[in-house]
């Protein structure tokens, strides 16, 4: 199945402007969004995951050495750019991306490109039940797999440049979106549809609390002072 055939490239950012706080949005701006102007009925699917934490030279993360100079801050930062696309382009892709990278202040993992497993990762039993057959796990890797694409590809259509030329996530001023993020609806119609709780640990000098959000009713919970107590929240 052409949709299983899919690679995955480590890029890594450095502690310096641009890549501030939405360091992510710059990589999308930068590598990501040129890609999927170009190739855009060319690729599959998609997906961009972002992971952070403290450097550690015996154990790097992703087993990948670093350069110092993206280390500098002792943390390291990086997104796992996964893209299935058509074998009449999948070199083309794989070249420009890490030249886009690299073009763009990053670190590509020099390994390059490695082979990606969808379906043992989005078919697993973190993403189903435990006695779910081959076939099963296969239909439902394929479903995530499109889910997450199509969250990527609503960023990259979010994407804007300030006037200094740094891109970010365009703004919203609707009374439903208190961060100004359409992200705000498009995670209520999610929780909404599902009904999935947003779990809250909280630890409280007092016997209750009330917790909220923007999207329901605060609700009165008892807990016990000074233990964490879990409050399932709907958004």
């Amino acid at each position: 199945m052409p949709w299983r055939d899919a690679q995955a490239l480590h890029i890594f950012v450095p502690p310096q402007e641009p890549y501030g706080d939405n360091w992510v949005e710059q990589i999308l701006g930068t590598t990501v969004l040129p890609l999927y102007q170009q190739f855009t009925d060319d690729i599959r699917w998609m997906w961009v995951t972002r992971y952070t934490g403290l450097y550690d030279e015996a154990a790097p993360p992703v087993e990948c050495s670093i350069p110092e100079y993206f280390r500098t801050d002792k943390r390291y930062r990086y997104i796992v750019f996964r893209v299935s696309a058509r074998d009449e382009v999948q070199q083309e892709v794989k070249t420009q991306a890490i030249r886009k990278a690299t073009e763009g202040g990053c670190f590509a993992d020099l390994r390059g490109w490695l082979d990606y497993d969808v379906v043992a990762d989005l078919g697993k039993d973190r993403f189903i039940k435990a006695m779910a057959t081959a076939e099963e796990r296969t239909r439902r890797a394929r479903l995530i797999a499109n889910f997450v694409d199509a969250t990527v590809r609503l960023m990259l259509d979010a994407l804007v440049q300030d006037e200094g030329g740094k891109w970010r996530l365009e703004q919203n001023q609707d009374e439903q979106n208190p961060h100004n993020s359409f992200f705000e609806s498009v995670h209520h119609l999610f929780c909404n549809a599902t009904w999935v709780p947003t779990t809250v640990l909280i630890n409280s000098p007092v016997r209750q609390i009330i917790v909220g959000t923007h999207w329901r009713q605060p609700l009165l919970f008892d807990v016990e002072p000074a233990k964490f107590t879990e409050i399932p929240i709907g958004y």
